[in-house]
């Protein structure tokens, strides 16, 4: 598990003049590769990928829309990382599971609530019969100790 909480509250920061737009149609001219907002992001994230003119054929990593951060995968390639950089894209390795400050998460996540849950799993936490009932009707949340980035975006 990584904790992305420094590099995302950078780039919260740094946004003044950012455009991912710009950046998106940079890296689309550049490498004949697709960075695209993905439907299922509700816009907030590019989905960066190899394609064959028709579908995905290899992912390479997701950029915000908002912020310019970004995460890579192992095998995108070093030109993509180096234009990133280049253009003040902050870049961290995309991992499985994440863990972000609960104030930082909130600004990528936009209504999706976020529910401390561990409560659940650990007995010596004390037991939250407010949260509990909240989780128990099904709302939507992420646990800001312990998500996958599929959880945010």
């Amino acid at each position: 598990m990584k904790d992305i909480s420094v590099i995302l509250e950078k780039a919260v920061l740094s946004m003044d003049g950012y455009d991912s737009k710009l950046i998106s149609y940079e890296m689309e001219k550049a490498f004949d590769i697709w960075c695209r907002l993905e439907d299922d992001s509700n816009l907030r994230w590019y989905l960066i990928s190899k394609n064959n003119g028709r579908t995905v054929t290899e992912y390479y990593g997701y950029l915000s829309e908002k912020y310019p951060v970004a995460l890579l995968m192992k095998n995108c390639p070093k030109n993509i990382y180096l234009l990133l950089s280049e253009k003040g894209i902050l870049v961290e390795e995309y991992c499985k599971r994440y863990s972000c400050e609960e104030k930082i998460l909130k600004k990528y996540v936009g209504n999706i609530k976020i529910i401390d849950d561990r409560f659940l799993y650990d007995d010596k936490m004390p037991f939250n019969e407010e949260i509990f009932l909240s989780i128990d009707e099904g709302v939507r949340y992420i646990n800001p100790h312990n998500f996958a980035f599929d959880d945010i975006k």
